[in-house]
């Protein structure tokens, strides 16, 4: 059969999952069982002095969705407050996170590809930048048709002044500093983004090898790979 992770509990004592402080909601009210595959719920009355309704109509137990309108004895439950904490619960509750480990390894790759083409199409670029800012300007005296521009030894060494003049313009304007940044803002990105998928704690110091073999969070011990 379907396995279950505890159930969600629902009612006015305060350790319920979700407290409802109402004179209509019993003590321990209703529970929400979680399918193993989180996506299905189901809804069971905990023999309640006034009922649960689903849709108007009372029951003992019924799958329910955030779509669902749930009422406890006369109180109106807000469905999407409830689906909010029943995420948390979710969430808090789940041990196996190895579906959602894997993806970190895509989230390396990807760091190190950008990291690398980065500083690749920034050189392309400058590069590009001065040879536009030459030619734009040779073609600007070839149609202005100055008499010193008929010679194309001339040309040629206009053409190289001007690179230097572009080159010397490329480093006064603060390229690398630019890079500096961008490269700044995808290792801010990446040191969001690797981290362990339960509890969040960074994991950037080393790589996706080493964490794999480690098999679990060292923070809240949740499972990381899956044990063939």
């Amino acid at each position: 059969g379907t396995k279950h992770m505890k159930a969600f509990t629902i009612g006015r004592h305060s350790d319920n999952d979700f407290v409802i402080d109402n004179p209509s909601v019993s003590g321990k009210h209703a529970k929400i069982e979680i399918s193993e595959d989180f996506k299905s719920f189901k809804f069971i009355d905990l023999d309640s002095s006034n009922g649960s309704f689903v849709d108007e109509n009372e029951v003992l137990q019924k799958k329910i969705s955030i779509a669902n309108h749930i009422k406890l004895g006369s109180y109106q439950v807000n469905s999407k407050l409830l689906f909010e904490k029943l995420n948390v619960f979710i969430h808090d509750n789940r041990t196996d996170f190895s579906k959602e480990f894997v993806r970190l390894k895509s989230v390396e790759e990807n760091y190190k590809n950008k990291k690398r083409n980065l500083k690749r199409d920034y050189q392309i670029r400058t590069m590009l930048i001065r040879f536009g800012f030459v030619a734009l300007i040779l073609v600007a005296i070839y149609f202005l048709d100055f008499e010193f521009a008929k010679d194309q030894n001339t040309l040629l060494r206009i053409g190289a002044a001007l690179f230097g003049v572009a080159s010397i313009l490329t480093f006064i304007i603060p390229i690398e500093k630019k890079l500096e940044e961008l490269q700044e803002d995808l290792q801010v990105k990446y040191v969001h983004d690797f981290v362990c998928p339960k509890c969040k704690k960074e994991l950037f110091q080393r790589g996706y090898k080493y964490w794999h073999s480690k098999k679990n969070c060292p923070s809240c011990k949740c499972k990381w790979v899956e044990l063939k």
